[in-house]
């Protein structure tokens, strides 16, 4: 162990500051801060017993940025702050082999040095019921997952021992010797610049100072071009400097995005949109280079969607140069509110005579006057004026939703109540209904959204041997894909073609057997991401149907304790099912509704967990090697995710296939037999069969049933003849139509 980590120490790049650690991860000598030791000092450490890991700083120091993805859920995290991890460019990385947890190490600019600092984003569940606050995520090892951006006075442990794992790793193709170092993106460095927004809260889509008013005295849209800033207007007429695209791009589409968004909350109409705006610059761009990639630069420009995006000209020089546009005086409608101005300035209007040294708000009191009826037209009318053409109203296609500001809608059956406290008489059915209907008119799906980025932006990964990678690592001395690699991929491809293609064929679930503690559930979690659940129940619950069709990767965790509950004619049914019948949220009927997902699945057990019956073929099981010890290496997946789901996409628009080969699928029927629940009436059966005596007779199930299995013929039942027809296809035997002392039964025979 001393050898190997002093091999690993070597090839740490040259003049990294370090820290020596001792087997609880501590650096354990004084004012390692700012006394930093060398290779060869550390060296003398490892040699001596002291240390067995080694740290290195972060910070002004080293000029190195620890992104600590701690947990599976801190994936989801990144999305929240709008640098998913898709997005961060390939650089060094190692785990220490815990579930979902790894590090990726950035190099950042010297002089952001100052200004930068070190920052923690828990993941958040569902808020404590005695206290309402947030909770913190707690993975499968008991600790909070979160992410955490580590800078100055902190140290991350890169190479050695761990004391709940065999030790620290680099990631596949991401140590020192294969991979260089990159440059911190500059959305990672204006998060650790600026105070981190709070999260943004629903705002009311109607109050009492916010209806839609009468357009203002202008002829036409309003030029964009006036309004964005001097900068964004040079970029736009010259194209830009090449060697600055990457980051003068994106602010350009801030900008415009920004723009755009600020005066159609004006109640106005901008001469060009954000992306015919955007669409100059690139004409002008093109003439600068040859070799220019436009659609980078459209990345960057969809990428801006999710940075919040806001107008780079103050808000005074906007508000001038809208009463120089519109010749009027009439005050601009605010922007939505963030949650901290929410919360300071909540239920406020301003009264007409407020002066601007006077608050410009005050405290907003529900009016006992008569309200004021509102017809269908006016309602939906309102809503769309609030919609922002689908910026605060949409929906979720996937998880039939409503959503408002990004978050799906709560209590939606209270609208009308809301509206009340406004002022205005709306009654539950209808209120509900015209919500619903301006949500439906600017539809998306996040899952389709999710593959077609990744698809268009991530590198393939390749798939084909996906599972000998991480589930049997010793099926690499085969030197081609296994069975199980073609099961996983074809998984893959399915989950991909039901995201696309609703309600297509896909009636086979892949199962991971193997030891408790392997991280099972957990593999699915990760290439699942958002969209993985395991609430799927026995099928008996009427909410089961709700839950699946919420969940792109649906998973059935302890697969045995379903089938070994449910008849096996139910579980075939359904997986074949491709639409299920029952009332979507909103919904007023019943109806079909296409499956968008698949169904996966994970038993601790390794024999006996598939019922006795022809349905067995549409299990997939995948025996993983992995065990506790060392378990599936999560991290690398999740660092790997998106490269894979890119993969399936692509192997998706090449019309591969999702199911199995004849010859593939013959061999899965083989190997299922190794799990299916033992029948107690087969080894009887096969006993009767042996016996000479029986060697010539007509041999039919009714006689089975009562010379082998001594069951009376008056307790025989259809399902017991159907026991008996499978026990005998297993072991070999068929059937035929034949005459049976003048009548005709169904007879067994051995096939030649």
């Amino acid at each position: 162990m001393t050898q190997q980590l002093l091999q690993q120490l070597q090839a740490l790049p040259d003049g990294w500051p370090l820290v020596a650690v001792d087997g609880n991860k501590r650096a354990y000598h004084k004012a390692w801060q700012t006394n930093p030791l060398t290779k060869e000092e550390v060296a003398v450490e490892i040699r001596a017993g002291r240390a067995v890991a080694v740290g290195v700083i972060a910070g002004p120091i080293s000029g190195l940025l620890f992104v600590d993805h701690d947990g599976i859920t801190a994936t989801t995290q990144l999305e929240r702050l709008g640098i998913p991890l898709r997005d961060l460019p390939k650089s060094l990385a190692m785990t220490s082999g815990r579930d979902g947890r790894f590090q990726i190490i950035y190099r950042v600019p010297q002089e952001f040095w100052p200004a930068l600092r070190g920052r923690r984003f828990w993941h958040t569940g569902n808020p404590d019921p005695a206290t309402g606050k947030p909770t913190k995520v707690i993975g499968v090892d008991g600790k909070a997952e979160q992410i955490d951006f580590r800078w100055a006075g902190h140290y991350s442990v890169v190479i050695g021992a761990h004391p709940e794992t065999t030790g620290y790793r680099w990631l596949n193709g991401r140590g020192p010797t294969e991979q260089a170092l990159a440059d911190a993106p500059t959305a990672l460095i204006e998060l650790l610049l600026d105070q981190p927004e709070p999260e943004p809260e629903q705002l009311p889509l109607i109050t009492s100072d916010n209806r839609p008013a009468s357009p203002p005295p202008v002829d036409g849209p309003l030029p964009l071009l006036d309004f964005i800033s001097r900068t964004s207007r040079d970029l736009i007429d010259s194209g830009g400097t090449p060697g600055s695209w990457n980051d003068d791009q994106l602010a350009l589409a801030l900008d415009l995005r920004g723009t755009e968004a600020w005066i159609r909350a004006q109640g106005h109409t901008p001469d060009l949109t954000a992306s015919q705006a955007f669409a100059l610059h690139i004409q002008a761009a093109r003439v600068k280079a040859r070799d220019f990639d436009e659609r980078k630069a459209w990345h960057r420009f969809d990428g801006a969607e999710a940075r919040s995006p806001r107008p780079s000209t103050p808000e005074g020089k906007l508000n001038d140069r809208l009463r120089y546009h519109t010749r009027t005086q009439r005050p601009v409608l605010p922007p939505p509110l963030t949650a901290q101005q929410q919360a300071s300035q909540a239920n406020h209007s301003e009264p007409p005579d407020s002066s601007p040294q006077q608050s410009t708000q005050q405290a907003y009191a529900p009016s006992l006057a008569k309200p004021q009826k509102l017809e269908a037209a006016e309602l939906l009318f309102m809503l769309r004026h609030q919609s922002q053409d689908g910026q605060r109203i949409r929906w979720n296609v996937f998880h039939q939703q409503v959503e408002v500001d990004g978050a799906p809608l709560e209590g939606a059956e209270r609208f009308y109540l809301s509206l009340a406290d406004q002022g205005f008489k709306v009654s539950k059915e209808l209120a509900v209904d015209a919500l619903v209907q301006v949500a439906r008119e600017h539809p998306y799906d996040p899952v389709t959204l999710y593959l077609e980025h990744v698809a268009a932006t991530v590198q393939p990964a390749y798939i084909d041997g996906l599972a000998t990678a991480y589930l049997r690592p010793g099926d690499a001395a085969h030197g081609q894909p296994t069975l199980y690699d073609h099961m996983l991929r074809c998984t893959l491809i399915g989950a991909v073609r039901r995201a696309f293609e609703p309600g297509t064929k896909h009636d086979t679930t892949c199962i991971l057997s193997g030891d408790q503690g392997a991280r099972k559930s957990s593999f699915w979690s990760v290439l699942g991401g958002p969209f993985f659940s395991d609430s799927l129940g026995d099928l008996s619950s009427k909410d089961d149907l709700l839950k699946l069709h919420r969940s792109w990767i649906m998973e059935w965790a302890e697969l045995d304790h379903v089938t070994s509950r449910k008849h096996a004619g139910q579980i075939k049914s359904f997986l074949t099912t491709q639409s299920d019948l029952f009332r979507a949220p909103y919904g007023k009927a019943v109806e079909h509704t296409p499956r968008r997902g698949i169904i996966v699945g994970s038993t601790n057990r390794t024999e006996g967990f598939l019922v006795d019956d022809t349905g067995n073929r549409r299990f997939w099981v995948i025996p993983t090697t992995r065990h506790e010890a060392e378990p599936i290496d999560t991290g690398t997946l999740a660092a790997e995710r998106d490269a894979i789901w890119s993969a399936a996409v692509h192997a998706h628009r090449a019309g591969e296939p999702n199911y199995l080969p004849l010859d593939l699928s013959m061999q899965v029927n083989r190997e299922n037999e190794a799990y299916q629940v033992s029948n107690p009436w087969r080894e009887p059966i096969e006993a009767w069969l042996r016996s000479p005596a029986n060697f010539h007779r007509v041999i039919t199930s009714e006689l089975l049933l009562t010379e082998a299995v001594l069951k009376p013929i008056g307790q025989q039942t259809r399902a017991d003849q159907m026991q008996v027809g499978n026990i005998m296809r297993e072991v070999g035997w068929a059937k035929r139509r034949a005459t049976v002392e003048g009548r005709l039964k169904w007879v067994f025979f051995q096939p030649r």
